[in-house]
């Protein structure tokens, strides 16, 4: 997460000709990766019903377009400023749009998997899914607190352009700055990483001894509670099966925090260690937070493939939509060798009607000098 105060963002000492190679490879396939899969996650959930009946799918839906718009709004601006030597050739509009994007997108995927963790710890502790029969969670209440989660978000990265900056404006001498404030990157990041980070990891433990509780129970006979040891009743086949389903999609979103953390942790470690030591700034390696940058960009380009390879629907979905694409590619070559045939054809009728008329021209014209010489004969 990219929190950190404008003076560590001043203008470099020059990137070595290899560095920037390496760096722009790097983020043209991060970025192409990143667009293509999460524009597939998206039109996924959006044709698939079963998808779109799942509330976990829409916190899926929008880690996809806050990884969307990280793609297409920050890792652009960056990979031009290691290619320019972090000269700024846009506005300040541009400017703020991409240091916003930098304060919106991490925070909101943190925000959005804690949300995510709770989701699946209740479910998990409720085997009789009284749990999902209440408002709280339900599709509806989903679609309500992603809507909150991003509008808080937003307002939160547009704090510094509300006035709680260092410089009154943000290009300042050809250069974009982080404007923020030593106290804003601190808050934060124990607010949007390290926090939910905790709770995460708290809450994880806990569905760990659901699990191992479970996994105690001989013969599936009884389920343990998970507050008081009480059993609930005896479970079911169907129980077993439900329970093994909500374990594997609580594996599924550890992998996605996973991902998270191993690729954004690095980066949020160093800026807040930059942030509140200038020392440690000003004698660090130039290329280290652009290489940590990087790193924690990476994990727009995983999320994809961890949603796929977990879920069987996505699978489907994207085989079908292959299959439909591949479809409209067949049936417009179709067409067009169709199309290419009749013109053929309808060129060769031409061709066939011209020589017709061609050859009426001159028996006419023949007939025409018989009669010619035959009067001519008879005078």
């Amino acid at each position: 997460m990219n929190n950190t105060s404008v003076s560590e963002h001043a203008p470099s000492v020059g990137w070595s000709p290899y560095f920037i190679i390496t760096c722009l490879v790097l983020y043209s396939l991060i970025i192409v990766i990143s667009i293509l899969g999460n524009v597939a996650v998206c039109i996924a959930i959006c044709l698939n019903s079963r998808l779109r009946s799942s509330p976990t799918m829409y916190y899926i839906f929008s880690l996809a377009c806050s990884d969307l718009l990280t793609a297409c709004l920050a890792m652009p601006f960056d990979a031009e400023s290691i290619l320019l030597n972090d000269k700024w050739k846009h506005g300040e509009l541009v400017c703020i749009v991409w240091t916003t994007t930098y304060l919106f997108s991490v925070p909101t995927s943190m925000l959005t998997l804690l949300t995510l963790t709770i989701d699946r710890y209740k479910t998990l502790s409720d085997p009789l899914r009284r749990f999902r029969k209440t408002q709280f969670f339900s599709v509806r209440c989903s679609r309500v607190i992603v809507v909150t989660l991003w509008l808080y978000n937003l307002a939160f990265s547009l704090i510094p352009l509300m006035g709680w900056r260092i410089l009154p404006h943000y290009v300042s001498n050809g250069y974009c700055y982080f404007n923020i404030t030593q106290a804003y990157s601190t808050l934060s990041s124990m607010l949007h990483f390290i926090l939910p980070l905790l709770i995460i990891t708290a809450i994880y433990f806990k569905i760990y001894r659901i699990a191992q509780n479970v996994r105690l129970c001989q013969d599936l006979n009884e389920v343990a509670s998970v507050t008081s040891g009480d059993i609930v009743r005896h479970p079911t086949p169907c129980d077993h099966g439900r329970f093994q389903r909500n374990m594997k999609a609580t594996k599924t979103i550890a992998l996605i925090i996973s991902a998270l953390f191993l690729c954004w942790f690095p980066h949020s470690v160093a800026s807040l260690t930059f942030s509140l030591c200038k020392n440690c700034y000003y004698s660090a390696p130039p290329e280290l937070l652009s290489s940590l940058l990087i790193l924690g960009y990476l994990n727009s380009a995983l999320n994809p493939f961890i949603y796929s390879l977990r879920n069987r629907n996505f699978r489907e979905t994207y085989h079908a939509l292959y299959l439909s694409i591949r479809k409209i590619g067949r049936d417009a070559s179709i067409r067009s060798r169709l199309s290419s045939i009749s013109s053929h054809r309808s060129n060769l009728s031409l061709a066939f009607h011209k020589v017709q008329r061609e050859s009426v021209v001159e028996q006419n014209n023949s007939i025409k000098m018989t009669a010619y010489t035959l009067s001519l004969k008879s005078l």
